[in-house]
């Protein structure tokens, strides 16, 4: 059996022109609470991620060849917490129809890009059929391929519908190893007042604990 550690955070989503940025702030465990990053990308797909620790009180950069690696101790990586699927992959074919847990999707299978490319050799996206929502990855590595069975997969278990939107409330990341991470949504609020940008600039990374008992940006 593998230890079970959890975390609580929040999450907050912004989409400004051409930019889309998640903020993370963690509340607990007790060892990385107060631990924050933020995440940027692009049209172009291109990604920026920025890590605040507690304990060296620095903002860091996160290294593109490092987008691969586990998110804070967890099975996701920054690459799978993108919210865009790539802008341009290669050799990517479309299957329709095709059933994935019972449920009805299309699948995209595409070459790994980036730094995703340094471990995995092809991705399968599964996108649901009755409106576009990620609800499975599967990852694989040359050998994998070979094996015909994926190295890493996520599924969304539990999901619902808030008008147009289609929020993910339950979703596990498994490793082949039998590691695996679950991330739970406990409370979500759409359609908050706009944020001036400042507030997600990586040099704000530091402030948010006063931005956070100020009421910004979500309690």
């Amino acid at each position: 059996s593998f230890p079970t550690r959890r975390s609580s955070d929040l999450n907050v989503w912004d989409r400004t022109g051409a930019a889309t940025r998640m903020l993370y702030f963690l509340e607990g465990p007790d060892g990385l609470k107060g631990s924050r990053y933020l995440q940027t990308e692009n049209d172009g797909g291109q990604l920026e991620v920025f890590l605040f620790l507690p304990t060296s009180r620095r903002v860091l950069q996160i290294a593109s060849e490092e987008f691969s690696e586990g998110l804070l101790g967890s099975d996701f990586s920054y690459d799978d917490m993108r919210l865009r699927l790539p802008a341009q992959v290669a050799s990517a074919s479309v299957a329709a129809n095709t059933l994935l847990e019972g449920h009805e999707v299309y699948s995209l299978q595409h070459a790994a890009l980036g730094a995703d490319s340094q471990t995995w050799r092809s991705i399968i996206e599964y996108i649901s059929a009755d409106k576009p929502f990620l609800v499975g990855r599967d990852y694989f590595t040359d050998a994998d391929l070979k094996a015909g069975r994926p190295g890493k997969w996520m599924r969304v278990k539990q999901y619902r519908d808030i008008g147009a939107v289609r929020i993910a409330e339950s979703m596990s990341m498994q490793v082949r190893d039998g590691n695996s991470t679950t991330i739970d949504l406990k409370d979500l609020r759409i359609g908050l007042p706009s944020r001036v940008d400042t507030q997600f600039a990586p040099s704000q990374l530091p402030l948010l604990d006063v931005a956070l008992q100020r009421g910004w940006p979500i309690r």
